[in-house]
C-alpha cells in the first residue's frame, strides 16, 4: 500500500501537519533504554506476536527495517508509538497484550501504526482546537487499525477490551447485536447516561468505513465520494455529541458555581441576608431552600468534606467532556 493510498484515508478532520516540517528524531539514548529494558518483538522471543507484527507492517505498506514493536511491563491497559519522519517504535502493555488475540493486538498495532504513517503531530491537551484534532487523528488511526487486523469483528472486540478491560470470559461478542445497538441509538438520550461516548463513536466510525470496497494486499481502490459520505456520517455523529456535551457542560459548569458559592459561605462561617439574596438571583429561591437546609444538617467540618467531594466529583465530568 503506497503512501498516497495512506493519505487518502486520513479522516477528513484530521489536518496533515504543514510539509517541509520535519519532525525531530527519536533520542539514540531513549531508544536505547527502551531496547535494553523492554521485551523486543522478534521472531526469536515473541514468535507469534512477530508474525502478527510483520503481517501488519506489511498489509499497511510501511518497512519493515524502521519498524520495531516492544513489550513493556505494566498493569495499565495501553499502547504507544513514538516515530519521526523515518523510525517508529510501538510499544503495548504486558496487561493488554494478554487481554487480547493476535487479531486484536494487530488491530492496536495498526492503530499505533497508523499515527506513524499519518505523522500525527502531538498535541496540547489543554487546548480545545488540538483537542478536536487529536480525536479526529483518532478515527483516521482506527482505520489502519481495521486495515492492519482485517475484521471488523477483531477491531471491535480489540476496543470493547480496551475500553472496559474484560476478555472474552465476561463479554459476549456478539457483533450484529453490537451493530444494530449502534445504529438504534438515540445520540440525545444515551449521552445524558453513557460515561463511555468516545468508545461509541469509534465504533460507529469503524463500522462505517468499513461498508466500503477495500483490498488489503492489492491496490487500495475506494471512490472518494463514497469516503467523503463516511467522512460526513461521522461527523454528524460527532457533532450530535459536541451538542449535548455543550449543553451537559453549561448545567455542570452552573452546579459548579453554585457549590463554589456554598463553599465560601462554609469557609467565612456567615450567610447574612446581602448574600442569601446574592445566591437567590444567581440560582433561584428554590436552591436557596436547600442550601439553608443544607447548612443547617451538619457541621463545618463535614460539611467541608461533603462540598469538597462535590467540587472534585463535579471537575471530574467537566473534564470527561473533552473527549467525543
Amino acid at each position: 500500500m503506497c503512501s498516497s493510498s495512506i493519505e487518502a484515508l486520513r479522516f477528513f478532520q484530521d489536518k496533515a501537519k504543514a510539509s517541509g516540517i520535519d519532525k525531530t528524531p527519536l533520542p539514540r539514548s531513549w531508544v536505547n533504554s527502551v531496547d535494553a529494558t523492554e521485551l523486543l518483538i522478534c521472531r526469536e522471543l515473541t514468535p507469534d506476536l512477530f508474525h502478527a507484527f510483520e503481517r501488519v507492517v506489511s498489509r499497511l505498506g510501511a518497512s519493515q527495517k524502521n519498524i520495531k514493536g516492544y513489550i513493556y511491563q505494566s498493569h495499565e491497559l495501553n499502547a504507544y508509538s513514538s516515530f519521526d519522519d523515518d523510525k517508529c517504535i510501538v510499544r503495548v502493555s504486558s496487561s493488554l497484550v494478554r487481554l487480547l488475540d493476535i487479531k486484536e493486538f494487530q488491530f492496536v498495532i495498526g492503530h499505533e501504526l497508523g499515527h506513524f504513517l499519518f505523522q500525527h503531530q502531538l498535541v496540547d491537551l489543554e487546548d480545545s482546537q488540538s483537542l478536536r484534532l487529536s480525536r479526529a487523528q483518532e478515527i483516521s488511526a482506527d482505520r489502519l487499525g481495521l486495515l492492519g487486523c482485517n475484521s471488523f469483528e477483531s477491531a471491535i472486540r480489540a476496543i470493547l477490551k480496551f475500553s472496559f478491560g474484560l476478555d472474552s470470559t465476561y463479554i459476549n461478542f456478539d457483533v450484529g447485536f453490537l451493530v444494530s445497538r449502534l445504529n438504534s441509538i438515540d445520540f440525545d438520550n444515551f449521552f445524558l447516561q453513557s460515561s463511555h461516548p468516545f468508545f461509541t463513536i469509534r465504533c460507529r466510525a469503524i463500522l462505517w468505513f468499513s461498508l466500503l470496497d477495500y483490498k488489503l494486499e492489492h491496490s487500495l481502490f475506494i471512490e472518494e465520494e463514497k469516503l467523503l459520505k463516511v467522512d460526513e456520517r461521522i461527523t454528524r455523529d460527532i457533532k450530535k455529541w459536541i451538542t449535548r456535551s455543550n449543553s451537559m457542560r453549561l448545567e455542570l459548569e452552573n452546579e459548579l458555581k453554585l457549590w463554589n458559592f456554598v463553599s465560601n459561605v462554609v469557609a467565612t462561617g456567615t450567610f447574612n441576608r446581602n448574600d442569601q439574596q446574592v445566591f437567590e438571583m444567581k440560582f433561584g429561591s428554590d436552591e436557596l431552600i436547600k442550601l439553608k437546609n443544607f447548612l443547617s444538617g451538619d457541621s463545618t467540618k463535614r460539611l467541608i468534606n461533603i462540598i469538597s467531594n462535590k467540587i472534585e466529583s463535579i471537575e471530574d465530568e467537566i473534564a470527561s467532556l473533552e473527549y467525543f
